[in-house]
């Protein structure tokens, strides 16, 4: 059974209802969350207790080790994500990305999994890119190794499965502890779900669905967990706010692609023998849209602390990009955990017509 370690405080730091609540949790000792400050918020049914960034502040908390059966419990108990909305942070290959993430432990909370494209030889993946970046594993073996290392801190890791992937390449990552697949293969999923009941499928971005494609009742997505919503969503709130409640969705907020590109899927999976042949073939995709985004508003960017009108309607939030440095990918998720308000918006921004 896979373990996580979970921080605690307030009424989760109590022994007995945490027996309750948790009854295979395991208290590990004591810990503290440097330059945090604990804090009580208010919400519709009163007040819960959180945590804010406080320079030279310190949270005392309690270590326990959970398994997944006691994370859904404690967030049905927390209220996730209605108080806590949790987020998808990818992998960039770096040498640093595991240090990096160890001295930024205060986000773990926040992260539902980091997601790793699948070794290069598996199927295709957007962004081909990271397989020229310094840092990219040697062999198998040492892509495998950093996986390990991202599971030993207590984080879920999610392979993105997006094109060409069989069944045997997916057992294989099922069989290093991964749960999570970003995928884009009905009839792969279907199967999937039939054979293992503890695997969580989310439908990848690629797929490029309408609002008409998902409303539509002789389409089913039953099959994955949530949906990955294409960027015109991001600028049709509206539109967002009336998809099926059968459904869960994820939406990325912090890219600046423009919001009705046509030229995605040629951008998501250029390839090319060498980094320089890779980006003279995306440059033949982004030429045609980067003209629209010096609005911002053509955008599907979201600031921080505009998500509140998203939340709602939102399961999670899947943050890009894996060609960034480590430092600012946890610096993005920084700010979206934060929300600290720099530029609220009316919620008419968000609705296109």
């Amino acid at each position: 059974m896979k373990k996580k370690y979970y921080l605690a405080y307030g009424s989760n730091l109590n022994v007995e209802q945490m027996a309750w609540r948790c009854p295979r949790a395991v208290p590990m000792g004591t810990a503290y969350i440097e330059d945090y400050e604990l804090l009580f918020k208010g919400s519709r049914t009163g007040s819960y207790l959180t945590i804010e960034k406080k320079a030279g502040a310190r949270v005392p908390v309690a270590v326990w080790k959970v398994t997944a059966e006691d994370e859904r419990a404690l967030d049905r108990y927390e209220g996730f994500p209605i108080f806590y909305y949790k987020k998808e942070i990818p992998c960039n290959f770096d040498n640093d990305y595991v240090g990096a993430l160890c001295e930024r432990m205060s986000l773990f909370p926040y992260i539902k999994f980091v997601y790793v494209a699948a070794w290069k030889d598996d199927g295709d993946n957007t962004r081909h890119s990271t397989i020229f970046a310094p840092g990219y594993p040697a062999t198998y073996e040492e892509y495998v190794m950093r996986i390990k290392l991202i599971q030993a801190l207590g984080l879920s890791v999610c392979i993105l499965a997006q094109k060409n992937f069989t069944m045997d390449t997916i057992e294989k990552y099922y069989d290093l502890g991964i749960h999570y697949f970003i995928m884009n293969n009905d009839e792969l999923a279907v199967a999937l779900k039939e054979k293992h009941d503890d695997i969580t499928l989310i439908l990848s971005i690629t797929r490029n669905l309408s609002y008409t494609d998902i409303c539509l009742e002789s389409n089913d997505f039953s099959m994955y967990d949530s949906i990955v919503l294409f960027h015109w969503f991001n600028r049709h709130l509206d539109y967002l706010k009336k998809l099926p409640t059968k459904y869960k969705y994820t939406i990325i907020p912090n890219s600046t692609c423009y919001y009705g590109c046509r030229w995605a899927a040629a951008h998501w999976f250029a390839k090319g023998d060498t980094l320089e042949e890779y980006m003279k073939n995306v440059k033949v995709a982004t030429d045609q849209c980067f003209p629209f985004t010096s609005d911002l508003r053509n955008t599907a960017y979201i600031e921080p602390e505009n998500l509140h009108y998203f939340d709602p309607y939102i399961d999670s939030y899947k943050l890009v990009d894996r060609e960034w440095p480590t430092s600012r990918i946890l610096d993005d998720l920084q700010r979206y955990v934060e929300r600290n308000a720099v530029v609220p918006r009316d919620e008419d921004f968000y609705n296109l017509p």
